[in-house]
């Protein structure tokens, strides 16, 4: 999947009843089974035995028959069908012709391998822990060049976290240098005393990527766009970091700020809208929009 990172599928994902989550789990079986496929019957296998070792969030007894079972499955493939169509070339799976099994294909594309890339790193509990840290960060460098993608080309665009000292970026020192930094760039002041924070903090004040559309003057009014990057289901949580009302507690907030969300995951229904709108605050870059943009 990325390397060398192991991938042990020894029962099902948390919250599953998310047919997006659920869909994710179906690739992931077809990736690593033996022959690279796996049909609805393989996957109600997995739900049954899922059923009776307590792996869904929900009451037991919501698939304790088989019906129930069925549904779940039905739904998420139902979730791949919309994949296949609205991924395209990108996809690196298909279905048969009786809807009824999925494969994994060969000879993958770099769209294909993006594809894959996502689909780990939002699949971490899957994942071994020595490897973890290292899909996060990649997230984080794949986020960055599809905002490069998606601003103009005039635009300045960098890792601003952690990952941010292994990169070209000029955001490294301590979380308040990094700040100074970013306030000359975008020409604001820091609202913060530099003594309010501790003196080896190495944070990012809750931001992963930056950009900027400069004009080539020296004044305020510069449009900025802060990025946070999820790959995990708690994706809402990270969007208050990023936020005009977040922000304006460290900088001069003359500029016009947009927050976005880079997220590794499918946030849609099988019908393509949002899964969850109610809890999008920012603008939302999930997996269909990174594979859209290369």
């Amino acid at each position: 999947m990325s390397g060398d990172c192991k991938v042990t599928l020894e029962k099902l994902p948390p919250n599953n009843s998310r047919s997006y989550v659920g869909a994710d789990f179906v690739e992931l079986l077809a990736m690593f089974s033996i022959d690279r496929e796996v049909s609805r019957s393989d996957v109600l296998q997995w739900v049954a035995r899922g059923k009776d070792t307590g792996a869904f969030e929900e009451d037991p007894e919501t698939l304790a028959t088989t019906n129930a079972q069925e549904t779940r499955v039905d739904d998420w493939f139902r979730h791949i069908e919309y994949r296949i169509k609205i991924f395209a070339d990108s996809y690196p799976f298909r279905l048969t012709h009786d809807r009824n099994t999925l494969s994994f294909i060969s000879g993958m594309s770099p769209k294909n391998k993006i594809y894959i890339f996502m689909l780990a790193a939002s699949n971490l509990w899957a994942v071994d822990r020595s490897c973890r840290t290292r899909l996060t960060g990649i997230f984080e460098v794949l986020s960055k060049e599809a905002l490069k993608i998606y601003l103009p080309q005039n635009a300045e665009v960098f890792l601003f976290g952690k990952g941010a000292s292994n990169s070209d970026s000029p955001f490294t020192g301590t979380n308040v240098e990094k700040l100074q930094t970013l306030a000359e760039f975008i020409h604001e002041d820091l609202v913060c005393e530099p003594s309010n924070f501790m003196p080896h903090d190495s944070g990012d004040s809750g931001l992963d990527v930056v950009g900027w559309i400069p004009f080539g003057d020296e004044v305020p009014g510069t449009a900025v766009f802060f990025g946070q990057c999820a790959c995990g289901l708690e994706w809402n949580e990270k969007q208050g970091t990023v936020t005009r009302d977040h922000w304006r507690t460290y900088l001069t907030a003359k500029n016009l700020m947009s927050g976005m969300l880079f997220c590794s995951r499918l946030l849609r229904d099988s019908n393509g809208s949002w899964y969850e709108p109610h809890k999008i605050k920012t603008i939302v870059i999930d997996r269909l929009r990174i594979a859209k943009l290369f």
